[in-house]
């Protein structure tokens, strides 16, 4: 899905990505704090099968967009550092 950044060349190019995966680490970054919010509010109540508080399973929620807001910032740094390819 990169058609956009496509359309672009050299430093422009650098920039659209560069924002696009700011866009996308804002929109991580509040998907962990109300994940943890969401943990936090719900994960008192127990699961009925397995007898485990439900937190445990919430938590889910704020490691996986914790580990995408990882992965946007170290393409943020990569962009920032790689040179552009040779066509």
């Amino acid at each position: 899905m990169s058609f956009i950044q496509d359309r672009f060349k050299g430093n422009a190019k650098k920039a659209v990505q560069i924002l696009v995966h700011l866009i996308c680490c804002s929109i991580f970054v509040i998907a962990v704090y109300y994940g943890i919010m969401y943990m936090m509010k719900q994960g008192g109540q127990r699961s009925p099968a397995l007898g485990i508080k439900m937190s445990m399973m919430y938590m889910a929620i704020p490691i996986g967009f914790g580990i995408m807001v990882l992965h946007a910032i170290t393409t943020i740094a990569e962009i920032f550092v790689k040179k552009e390819a040779t066509e």
